[in-house]
């Protein structure tokens, strides 16, 4: 983000774009280097299954598939002789990349689908395979001898040669039973086991099942009640297991580096062995009550307890071991909460209708268990995200200086002084040693939405809105853009054209030094902000077309946005769109406008 004022564009310069001078950023053009560079992503990919039926007799069927995922991905990254990354010393920079994926899958199922009078019965037998094969080869360097042939044999000196093949396979056989009767009782369960390459043999397989109940009240003759047209209670227990991302995530291994050590090829040491790693489990327990009155109000209330086991987190070991985290089962959390549902259709007739339906979730996490008392801490690393996992505290709870606004003396940021995540009463300006604490987390206590759709005869209008209460949202991107004199050539905040000096000794932000050594722009509670939110996420009105010309049978034509409204304390960012909490140059949802058309033949 550079200063507005920076010239762009030069008759005389490079491609017709000026060189910015060094004072401001020597080659940091933006536009000229996306005009002038050229970044091309090509991906070709086929999907498709086939299957095959078969009636063994009249409960009886089998079913088995075959699907494939093929996927091709070309991608050329050039940044010019002139401007950005290629600009000065470099005369140019290109990373070609080629990378291939295959996939497929295997399933077979057999089905038994039968009534005995009031006796219905649903047995499924069943086993998939799924093979996965990724490869990518990458060729990075500089020195780029004819910009208008980038292939890799242009690029006259080699940063970097890489390349990786990756394979990864999943075995499950399952089962499941349901039972009803007399559409008044149900019951079902279901068993698993899942064997995945990504463990180590003697953790490989995991086996997961579940239980679940309802019964539907308003089946029962004793249950008459004017308007209560349906009453369901109902209630599941049950576990399921979680993968790392990691494919070879158990194993210790080897990498190679095309240019390693004194430009020499060579072999690294990649991961630590974790022969014990195995499943992440998850225990799942949830009752709820569904019912609607009078035809026109509907009601869901369900209440869910999530326990998580075996955590798969990454856990610093010592430095003297090469790396500073190894994946690891670590933990255990729980999720619990509510969720409601209500619909209500206040009017209808021929003519016009109106339906309105909300819906609310709230949502408690908490760490329940660790290894360790703390497991990971990022905030000791300038400009990271300042995140902890600690028992007791929210997974993704914030890692924080305590910011107490500006010392009106001197113009320096000032901070409560913690111990042990406490305030002792003192303030001090030295960044360094004011102690850190907990200041919320990143999750929502309180989420949902409202929707209504309206028809006046061929007309129609539905709109959603939804909301977030309760979260929080750190602004990493603050050390660069609210950053005291720490990057002058880049485009600060507003907030900085007001910063403490002789003569504004009321400011909250800090004086401005050049390089700012003070660490003023570091993590701490400054940046940290309240994600509370609300957004018209949808709205679309549309018109439903007759048949014409014995060819259509209908259509409709609409219009519709997308995210039109944001109300929220962030400047510029979308709290649904800020992974984990921390903003780093988060890209904004789009607000999006559409017009369209649907035939049906």
């Amino acid at each position: 983000v550079l200063p507005p004022a920076a010239p762009i564009y030069d008759p005389e310069g490079y491609g017709g774009y000026a060189n910015l001078p060094n004072d401001i950023e020597k080659n940091a053009n933006p536009i000229g280097v996306l005009k002038v560079g050229e970044y091309d992503n090509t991906e070709f990919r086929v999907r498709g299954d086939a299957f095959a039926e078969f009636q063994i007799m009249e409960p009886l069927s089998f079913k088995t598939t075959f699907g494939i995922d093929q996927q091709a991905i070309d991608e050329t990254l050039y940044d010019n002789k002139e401007f950005g990354a290629g600009g000065g010393i470099w005369n140019g920079v290109l990373n070609r990349v080629k990378s291939e994926v295959f996939q497929y899958t295997v399933s077979n199922i057999l089905n038994y689908n039968d009534n005995f009078g009031k006796h219905g019965f649903d047995v499924l037998l069943g086993q998939e395979s799924q093979v996965s094969k990724m490869s990518s080869i990458n060729v990075y360097g500089y020195d780029v001898l004819d910009s208008e042939l980038l292939s890799a044999s242009s690029i006259g000196s080699l940063w970097s040669h890489t390349g990786y093949a990756e394979n990864y396979s999943l075995l499950s056989y399952f089962s499941q039973v349901a039972y009803n009767f007399d559409q008044k009782y149900y019951l079902s369960s279901s068993f698993r086991r899942d064997g995945s390459s990504r463990f180590g043999k003697d953790a490989r397989w995991g086996t997961f099942w579940s239980v679940s109940g309802a019964w539907v009240a308003t089946e029962e003759n004793f249950v008459d009640v004017d308007g209560l047209d349906y009453l369901k209670f109902r209630g599941s227990y049950g576990t399921n297991g979680n993968l790392p991302p990691q494919y070879y995530a158990s194993l210790a291994f080897f990498e190679t580096d095309g240019k390693g050590y004194g430009g020499e090829s060579g072999l690294s040491y990649g991961q630590l062995q974790n022969p014990d790693l195995s499943w992440e489990q998850s225990k799942n327990f949830n009752v709820g009550v569904d019912l609607n009155l009078f035809s026109e109000f509907d009601l869901s209330v369900n209440y869910f307890n999530k326990k998580t086991e075996d955590l798969l987190l990454n856990v610093p070991v010592s430095q003297t071991t090469g790396f500073l985290t190894q994946l690891q089962n670590y933990g255990e959390m729980v999720n619990k909460g509510w969720e409601f549902e209500v619909g209500y259709t206040p009017y209808s007739n021929d003519d016009f209708s109106w339906r309105t339906s909300a819906n609310l979730t709230l949502l408690d996490n908490e760490v329940t268990k660790l290894k360790n008392t703390i497991v990971s801490t990022y905030s000791a690393r300038y400009g990271q995200d300042p995140l902890i996992i600690k028992e007791g505290e929210s997974i993704y709870s914030f890692y924080l200086r305590d910011y107490a606004g500006v010392d009106p003396e001197t113009g320096m940021a000032q901070y409560y002084v913690l111990e042990n995540g406490e305030r002792t009463g003192e303030l001090t300006t030295d960044a360094q040693s004011a102690g850190f604490g907990i200041f919320g987390d990143a999750l929502q206590d309180l989420q949902g939405g409202f929707y209504n759709e309206f028809h006046y005869k061929d007309f129609s209008l539905d709109f959603l809105f939804t909301f977030g209460m309760g979260g929080k949202v750190y602004d990493r991107t603050a050390f660069k853009r609210d950053d005291d004199g720490y990057a002058p050539q880049f485009t600060n905040t507003t907030a900085q054209l007001n910063p403490w000096n002789p003569n504004n000794t009321d400011s909250n932000v800090p004086i401005r030094i050049n390089g700012n050594p003070t660490f003023s722009n570091d993590v701490s509670t400054r940046h940290l902000y309240d994600s509370d939110y609300l957004k018209l996420k949808n709205v679309k009105l549309s018109y439903k077309l007759p048949a014409m010309w014995n060819a259509i049978k209908g259509g409709s034509v609409y219009a519709q946005g997308d995210n039109l409204l944001l109300l929220t304390e962030l400047d510029g960012y979308d709290p649904e769109a800020v992974a984990n909490g921390v903003n780093f140059f988060q890209v904004p949802t789009a607000r999006t406008l559409m017009l369209g058309l649907q035939l049906q033949f």
